[in-house]
């Protein structure tokens, strides 16, 4: 084929003729007619009422209820219009709209009622008395016709959301103006760009042979003689990418930048595009280093639908930077397939697609969201009605007679709900979490009580069904607020786009965007039912209705991370990510939008509060901060309010404070409620800010509430690196970001100010103290040897304490956290088991990811065998199998951010287990594995106790009398706890001894006047006060408790000496000589010979 041949062939005036017929059928399609338009939601046409149900609730997809008890009468219609073969509704003709809204019996209805058959009547009479006796004619039925949505009072649609940020319509941003006109293509662009189509003509060019050979396969498919029809379904595909190709080439042939937009060639051209091609695609497959970014763009969103004459444009989407523009031609396909797709097979009300949802990963507030699903619905030729959580508490909670003030509900208080939950609003330093249902969710502290079940429900609905029904009631009306603005602006004197073809109600397609689609899934989920129900309600034959839901918040907040991630693993969204960039297309920073989208909020908020505290008596323009009059306000107080206002979205506390400042912050009566009196209450709150920092110095911005101080005012310092990061008010609880199962745990993060136990305190073996500072702390002493070699990246994970209880195993826990400068967090059996399926695996995932937090980190499970014993088949073991399975995974699976074989930049971002037990031989066999060092706290020999004696009385008054050798040597088999427990009762019987003499001073009548029994500076202990101790307090273990011998069984199967030990061989028992030592050498767990060979 010559060059540019496909493009001469274009260029001609019978292009259309030249094209092959096999394409042009192949490529011509049915074109969609439009049925005749339903009614609007304002207008609707009421349905025939029967005895037994209202008219309004007749196929509802949201009511639970409909379809189960079909009307007679509506039966009756479908009987008759199956006879006669006539449409009933067609017949009907629409009743006009009443006041009341009482149904009116139609004519052709009358007429056809004695043509239907007797059988039917029979069959309608057995239907009507069937329902009567399952119920639907009794009292309760009667009492639910008396609360039919037609009484609900429309809802008021106000002013501010007729505006073009909340109901967007297609005509006021169409396609076809000069501000959307396709610009060309830069010159070496272009030339690319055509010979890039060229290599696709002559790739796609037949020989003669493949002609024929084509010709003849067709024959054969033809004449039955071959069933291959591969051929018939691939010439097709090729036709249509051999026709675009040409097109595009000679479009790129005319147009460049000196060519007129509006000349007969372009015009001619964008007709056969509208006629012959059709079809869009959203990317080229085509080389990249041929074809640049803008040239795609350019090919991507070329756009020849526009009104006759206006020549070709380009979607906004094309605007977009290179961080946006992706993303948006994925959100466009993702809505176009939901535009495509045929309606749900389903027979269940909730038998719906999900949703596209946007997540909005690096902004926030709803203005970002808001141009791109403008931007993409512009491409779609939709209207739009923009929501969010802030906008359905003003509308619906107004509808629903809610407030700020006097009547606070969980609809009105939705946006502070919102706005907390993905981080816009500022918290209070006492803000805790709330889990509810299987899945742990974080509910809004001050919110709790507006999500309780809801109250006040009409007679006769229960369950909040008539609160339900006004919702739904409320949402269609202001989504049908896109015909009130369409409406409305067929009256102007001017039209936003000339040429453009008048569109009728309800003809256009509608996107419902809800913004804060995440938390209010979370929060009132009802609301998310009920929009979509609507949605499927107004969607009709040429027309459809779609939901499409965002949320903006901050990668860095791991539950609104976590939300979304199940939103969308669950199957009830399909959730787009979207990187805003720095600025917009016009150039404004997203900093400035979040701001500006803050100070709206605040401001909104500030106004419905103040006006459901004066009423509608006093005007209230706090609209962009001016006054009735139009008046600006100075620059000073404009400053202040901005400052104030942009930083946070404040809660409904804060804004009740300030509201009570502007109202009651002067006497006599006002004339406004405007900028002035804001900026009057503000500066008083600021000044009031002032005095309680003065007074209290540990409250914090923004609210400055002595309510609100830290429990430990002292040990917050945010900006002080030298915060203690054990301190769990400090850096470790108040720095990093959270989830509501870390939060949990973080209950046992010990502070080690409150620790007074050190290595020094307990008598053990040194090289037992040696061995846990070199674990835990040897890593802070010396970085440098860690930042190379083996110890860069591999670590021991752990070590395993065990022996007798009362050794002091939870001592030396106790020291390390002391002394370890590492963050230590306590974790126990309670902690991690949960009654809900599932969740007790979370908390144990939540525990290794809140250890990374706050690496480094030690991890010491006390009495682990509760929580990591074996795995054993039975009854009852399957939730304990998967605990410990997903401990071991996290602990050094291959996603383990910090066990053994970690791939962490350093040691210190690594976290060490010291597990501490009286039963290891319980433990799990893959949990030992993972616990290397193995050290045993054994019970104490005579000289070891007369050590214990001597820490635990060193603060003590000791008699002459009292020989802690002769009394160590008296205490054979006590462990340290014992030894603890024989001191304190020792110094109790003292202290008994001091309160029995002063009651026998004063049975004696030594006491005169004046005189006062003095009790002793300090107490003595004496050695009778030891030997009541030695009655009361007796050791704690013998030398034949069967879990001593099965630790001795252990030790020398896994312990750091035992194992060394010779394994006696024969059959018999064996004599262990005495050797002086005691009863304790020989209840040990390692024998004395062991021991002292050790």
């Amino acid at each position: 084929m010559p060059p540019a041949a496909g493009a001469r062939a274009l260029l001609s005036t019978k292009a259309r003729q030249r094209l092959p017929r096999a394409a042009a059928d192949a490529l011509q399609t049915v074109r969609s007619h439009r049925l005749q338009p339903l009614c609007s939601p304002h207008n609707a046409a009421i349905a025939t009422r029967g005895f037994h149900t209202s008219p309004s609730l007749l196929d509802r997809p949201d009511d639970p209820n409909a379809g189960n008890a079909p009307s007679a009468d509506s039966n009756k219609d479908k009987d008759n219009g199956a006879a006669t073969g006539k449409n009933p509704s067609a017949e009907t003709p629409e009743p006009a709209a009443a006041e009341n809204s009482q149904p009116v019996e139609s004519p052709a209805r009358v007429e056809a009622e004695p043509a239907a058959a007797p059988a039917a009547v029979v069959d309608v009479d057995a239907r009507r008395e069937k329902l009567k006796s399952a119920g639907y004619g009794s009292a309760r039925a009667r009492a639910s016709r008396n609360s039919r949505v037609e009484d609900h009072p429309a809802p008021k649609v106000p002013s501010w959301f007729l505006s073009d940020s909340h109901v967007s319509l297609y005509e006021y941003r169409a396609l076809g103006v000069p501000a959307t006109r396709l610009p060309p293509l830069g010159e070496e662009d272009r030339q690319q760009l055509v010979m890039v189509m060229e290599n696709v003509l002559d790739q796609a060019a037949l020989s003669e042979a493949e002609v024929q050979q084509q010709k003849d396969m067709l024959l054969r498919f033809a004449t039955r003689h071959s069933s291959d029809d591969s051929l018939v379904r691939r010439l097709p595909r090729s036709f249509r990418a051999f026709h675009a190709a040409a097109f595009f080439q000679v479009l790129l042939a005319v147009y460049h930048s000196r060519a007129n937009p509006n000349d007969a060639h372009i015009e001619l051209l964008r007709q056969h595009h509208a006629d012959c091609l059709k079809t869009r695609p959203l990317w080229w497959p085509l080389p990249e280093k041929l074809v640049s970014g803008d040239a795609q763009r350019w090919l991507a969103n070329a756009r020849f639908d526009a009104p006759p004459g206006s020549g070709i444009h380009i979607s906004p989407l094309a605007k977009r930077p290179d961080p946006e523009y992706s993303v948006c031609m994925e959100l466009l396909a993702a809505l176009q397939s939901q535009l495509a797709a045929h309606p749900s097979s389903g027979t269940r009300s909730e038998s719906r697609p999900p949703p596209v949802v946007l997540a909005m990963l690096n902004s926030q507030g709803p203005t970002i969201a808001n141009k791109v699903i403008q931007d993409v619905a512009t491409d779609l030729k939709a209207d739009v009605v923009h929501f969010s959580a802030h906008s359905i508490a003003r509308l619906v909670g107004g509808h629903l007679s809610q407030n700020q003030y006097s009547a606070r509900g969980s609809v009105a208080m939705l946006g502070y709900a919102a706005a907390e939950m993905n981080g816009r609003l500022a918290l209070r330093p006492d803000a805790e979490s709330d889990q509810v249902g299987m899945v742990a969710v974080e509910l809004p502290s001050r919110l709790r009580s507006f999500l309780s079940p809801r109250e006040g429900a009409a007679p006769g609905l229960s369950n909040g069904r008539w609160e339900d029904m006004q919702i739904g009631t409320a949402l269609e009306g202001f989504i049908a607020a896109v015909n009130t603005n369409r409406h409305l602006h067929k009256h102007l004197p001017y039209r936003p786009l000339a040429g453009e073809i008048e569109v009728e109600e309800d003809t256009r397609d509608l996107l419902i965007h809800i913004h804060d689609y995440v938390e209010m899934s979370s929060l009132y989920p009802a609301i998310i039912h009920k929009f979509r129900a609507v949605a499927d309600r107004m969607s009709m034959p040429g027309r459809k209705v779609m939901v499409v839901g965002s949320s903006a918040g901050d990668m860095s907040k791991s539950q609104w991370r976590d939300q979304l991630e199940d939103l969308g693993r669950d199957g009830n969204a399909h959730v787009v990510a979207f990187h805003a960039s720095e600025k917009d297309m016009n150039g404004v920073l997203n900093s400035v939008l979040a701001n500006l989208d803050n100070r709206r909020q605040n401001t909104d908020n500030i106004e419905d509060l103040l006006r459901a505290m004066v009423g509608d008596q006093v005007p209230i323009t706090l609209t962009e901060f001016s006054t009735a009059a139009g008046d600006k306000i100075p620059e000073q107080i404009h400053k202040i309010l901005r400052s104030t206002l942009d930083k946070h979205v404040y809660d409904a506390q804060w804004v009740h404070r300030l509201v009570s400042l502007m109202v009651g912050g002067q006497t006599g009566p006002r004339d406004e409620y405007g900028a002035s009196e804001l900026a009057y209450a503000v500066q008083f709150m600021l000044d009031r800010n002032k005095r309680w920092a003065d007074i209290y110095p540990s409250v914090r911005p923004p609210y400055f509430s002595p309510l609100s101080i830290p429990r430990s005012p002292t040990s917050y310092s945010p900006d002080d690196p030298s915060s203690d990061n054990n301190n769990i008010s400090g850096e470790a609880g108040g720095s990093k970001e959270y989830s509501s199962a870390e939060k949990k745990l973080l209950s046992g993060l010990i502070n080690a100010k409150d620790i007074y136990t050190t290595f020094a305190d307990i008598i053990v073996p040194q090289e037992t103290k040696e061995s846990l500072i070199g674990l835990t702390t040897l890593s802070l002493l010396r970085p440098e040897a860690f930042s190379y070699g083996v110890l860069k990246t591999e670590h021991i994970p752990g070590c395993l304490l065990y022996g007798p209880p009362g050794t002091g195993k939870t001592l030396l826990a106790k020291a390390v956290a002391k002394e370890s400068g590492a963050s230590v967090l306590e974790v126990s059996a309670a902690d991690i088991n949960d009654k809900w399926v599932g969740q007790s695996e979370k908390n144990v995932q939540a525990l290794f990811s809140l250890a990374r937090k706050l690496a480094p980190c030690v991890l010491f499970l006390d009495e682990a065998d509760a929580l990591l014993g074996a795995r054993r088949s039975g009854a009852g073991r399957a939730a304990h199998r998967e605990v410990i399975t997903q401990f071991l995974r996290e602990w050094d699976g291959l996603t383990a951010g910090g066990g053994g074989g970690s791939s962490s930049s350093s040691p210190a971002g690594k976290y060490f287990i010291m597990v501490a037990t009286n039963r290891p031989f319980d433990l799990d066999e893959a949990v030992l594995r993972r616990l290397p060092r193995k050290i045993l706290v054994d019970l104490p020999l005579t000289p070891e106790r007369e050590a214990v004696l001597r820490v635990m009385l060193r603060d003590e008054t000791i008699a002459q009398d009292v020989d802690l050798a002769a009394l160590a040597k008296d205490t054979e088999l006590y462990s340290g706890s014992d030894l603890k427990n024989l001191c304190v009762s020792a110094a109790m019987e003292a202290v008994r001894e001091e309160v029995r003499a002063k009651e026998a001073w004063r049975n004696r009548g030594e006491e005169g006047e004046g005189e006062e029994y003095q009790f002793p500076e300090r107490r003595v202990l004496e050695k009778r006060h030891f030997e009541k101790g030695l009655r009361d307090i007796s050791a704690s273990i013998s030398g034949d408790m069967e879990s001593l011998k099965a630790i001795r069984k252990f030790d020398e199967q896994y312990g750091d000496a035992g194992r060394k030990r010779k394994v006696r061989r024969g059959i018999g028992f064996e004599v262990v000589p005495d050797d002086g030592k005691g009863l304790s050498g020989e209840a040990r767990v390692r024998q004395v010979e062991t021991a002292a060979a050790a």
